[in-house]
């Protein structure tokens, strides 16, 4: 039994054991320990398998400055995780502190900074995954981030990118999925990773954060046994069987607990009641997650490279944790409007974002009404300010024009693979073929939902002027030999007009300045974004991109549950707080204008060119779609004094005056309704509800209340899943933000 002040002695004469056992008694009297006075791999050792390898996450922590502080300078080195039978090693060649994993055939990761590429390297012919290790420019030492046993985002990482290896083995090169797995995980292969360090610490730190969530947290359970009973018979048992269980006594138990202990509590009722009958244990697995959960990803927009992606909050415990960037679909929302139903109408349908419709009460077909968020209507809408604001009604109006299956299609254009197409892969169990070709598709009604990684993707087309890169996690791909096996290459296909691009983007950039995004406006960078509620509020979404990165963040509850209202406004706050340090030290400029858009006068409630009368706004517009002709609902005066000149960078319009047919005479009527009501209606009654309200009252009531104004709390998928891809009746009452 020893002291703590036995502990130096111990480890310097090999006692290692006897250390970590003195050490783990009196964990709190860690910073007392000179490491410097200790032989690096025993110390290491020592305060690592002590469990407290969190002290290396740091660069404040003592021994983030004290390991490896040979002659003042850190030395490059791997710092153990707490695993059986593992070894220390030195990787000269890397100027950074990395984190070696052993879990399984993963052995280790190491980032080669002169390159900026993670290296998955090779050692004894099995895999050892290179990766998130970096160096402060601002500091003389290293900062490690903690992986062990999965305890952090690094394996999920890991796995996306060997799950994206093995299938493009068995795709490009024709292994069965045994032989690629084989290949992988014993063959001596080397992968270039797309992921950069720098990112990855920001989205690392910030989730690991607890003041970027909610004060009220609760703890979702996952469980599994297996049981053999006195027959010999091995049982599985299940979360859903647990739930189930305890509903007999409680039809409102949900596995959210207030606490792990309370949750474990029901734990072992329930597994005593299957022990009863003299069953004794095989495994079981329990873990914990906290909640409400959110989920990011990171892509170049330029390269399709994914620079960072995580998973979920709170600690992992398990190397094949889920990953909720890339493992899970969720209900997409509003960001769905712009990609179903605005992309296609100005692309191809002749519409521009001066297109109006009206904002009015509205139904589907089967007569469920179209709920905007806002429980109002706005009259005459542009396409502008119906993004802006968020707007249900314009965007169900506007995708029965483009129509639902031309909007699938352009889903599928943009990457998505989780859709509905009413074909027989889409049959259920039940005999039910399901499609997404449906009016609430506008509204993101979806019948399995998205990934996050996928929507990220989606957007970042838009911001690479409309040319899609399939998400790219790793550039190449090396033989034992190494020779280049797989390369991957940044080429993708254009979905959208370079000019379609640029005009969604002008107008999302109102969604951040004025409109429903307000609260995801950053001080060091342009951004324009798009905005997503259901309208339960389980799924909240912000997608938003700069002019060099785009990112996604969702945020909800494991189990599909409602957000309370205090837990509406955080993901926000993670994407503003990850990209603002993600830009840090970048030049801020505005997105490229193409030489195919052009910027014009017209009337506000037509989108043609404005006569005398009219309400006149000026909007930007491809150059094949500038209107040419005028505006047949105000008064124009005489012809003389009616008509105007209306100029562009490149020609004047100025052509004869076409009568009205309504009023041929031209007196006064319509003049004060026309200016006034299309004044206060687009303008004023948008931004002020969806900007200045949200924006002046802050992120928590703030958003929400411009949100709601604007068009982005109140709505929602109703039903938005699985009734939202039926064909009529079940997707009607689908409303969003």
């Amino acid at each position: 039994d020893m002291s703590f002040d036995g502990i130096i002695p111990a480890v310097k004469s090999g006692q290692v054991d006897l250390g970590i056992a003195a050490f783990t008694k009196t964990p709190e009297r860690a910073e007392e320990i000179d490491f410097s006075d200790l032989y690096e791999k025993s110390a290491q050792l020592l305060i690592v398998k002590a469990g407290n390898a969190d002290l290396y996450s740091t660069k404040e922590s003592l021994a983030g400055q004290k390991v490896g502080a040979q002659k003042g300078t850190i030395q490059s080195q791997l710092i153990q995780t707490a695993l059986p039978d593992s070894e220390l090693f030195e990787l000269e060649k890397y100027p950074a502190l990395a984190l070696e994993v052993q879990n399984g055939n993963i052995a280790g990761l190491v980032v080669d900074q002169a390159v900026g590429e993670s290296l998955i390297a090779t050692s004894n012919g099995g895999l050892e995954v290179s990766n998130f290790a970096f160096t402060s420019e601002e500091a003389s030492f290293g900062k490690a981030v903690v992986a062990a046993k999965g305890s952090e985002d690094l394996l999920a990482e890991v796995n996306t990118v060997i799950d994206q290896v093995v299938n493009d083995l068995m795709n490009i090169k024709g292994y069965t999925r045994t032989q690629a797995q084989n290949l992988v995980y014993s063959g001596g292969l080397s992968i270039y990773t797309t992921q950069d360090a720098r990112i990855q610490s920001i989205l690392d730190e910030e989730y690991a954060d607890p003041s970027n969530y909610p004060d009220y947290v609760q703890y979702a359970l996952d469980y599994a046994l297996t049981v053999k009973n006195p027959q010999g018979e091995e049982v599985n048992y299940s979360k859903e069987m647990l739930k189930l269980y305890f509903q007999n006594e409680d039809p409102e138990f949900d596995l959210l607990f207030d606490s792990q202990e309370e949750g474990q509590e029901y734990v072992d009722r329930y597994k005593a009641s299957i022990l009863a009958d003299g069953s004794t244990v095989v495994a079981e697995r329990v873990s914990f997650a906290p909640q409400p959960q959110s989920s990011m990803s990171v892509i170049d927009q330029h390269t399709g490279y994914v620079k960072a992606i995580i998973g979920g909050r709170g600690e992992k415990t398990a190397s094949l944790t889920l990953n909720r960037a890339t493992d899970t679909t969720r209900q997409p929302g509003s960001t769905f409007k712009i990609l179903s139903t605005y992309a296609p109408a100005l692309n191809e349908k002749g519409m521009t974002l001066a297109t109006t419709f009206e904002d009015e009460p509205y139904n589907y077909p089967d007569g469920s009404p179209v709920n905007n968020a806002s429980k109002s209507y706005g009259g005459t809408t542009t396409i502008r300010k119906a993004i802006q604001n968020s707007v249900n009604v314009v965007a169900v109006k506007c995708l029965e024009e483009v129509t639902p299956q031309l909007g699938l299609q352009y889903l599928d254009n943009f990457g998505f693979t989780t859709l509905a197409h009413g074909t027989e892969a889409d049959r259920d169990a039940n005999g039910t073929v399901w499609t997404d070709a449906n009016l609430p598709l506008a509204l993101g009604g979806l019948t399995h939902g998205v990934t996050n990684v996928e929507l990220c993707a989606a957007y970042a087309a838009i911001a690479n002027s409309g040319n899609y890169i399939e998400p790219i996690y790793y550039t190449k791909i090396l033989d034992h030999n190494g020779n280049v096996l797989i390369e991957k290459n940044s080429a993708g296909r254009s979905v959208i007009k370079e000019s379609t691009a640029w005009l969604l983007t002008s107008a999302m950039e109102d969604v951040v300045t004025q409109g429903t995004g307000t609260a995801c406006q950053l001080d060091n960078m342009t951004v324009a974004g798009k905005t997503g509620t259901t309208d339960a509020y389980n799924d909240l979404w912000f997608v938003g991109y700069t002019p060099y990165y785009t990112c996604a963040v969702w945020s909800g509850y494991d189990n599909n549950e409602k957000l309370p209202e205090d837990a509406r406004n955080f993901h926000k706050n993670l994407w503003k707080k990850v990209m603002t340090r993600i830009h840090e030290g970048l030049e801020d400029r505005d997105f490229d204008m193409p030489a195919s858009v052009d910027k014009i006068s017209v009337c506000e409630e037509t989108g043609l060119l404005p006569r005398a009368g009219c309400p006149v706004i000026t909007e930007y517009f491809d150059i094949g779609d500038i209107p040419t002709d005028y505006c047949d609902q105000h008064f124009y005066g005489d012809d003389e004094s009616g008509m105007q000149e209306y100029t562009t960078e490149e020609e004047i319009y100025n052509p004869e005056p076409t009568p009205d047919p309504n009023n041929p005479n031209g007196d006064n009527t319509g003049d004060n309704t026309g200016d006034n009501t299309g004044d206060n209606t687009g303008d004023n009654t948008g931004d002020n509800t969806g900007g200045n309200t949200g924006d002046n009252t802050g992120d928590n009531t703030g958003d929400n209340t411009g949100d709601t104004g604007g068009g982005d709390a109140g709505g929602g998928d109703t039903g938005g899943g699985d009734t939202g891809g039926d064909t009529g009746g079940g997707d009607a009452g689908y409303t969003e933000e």
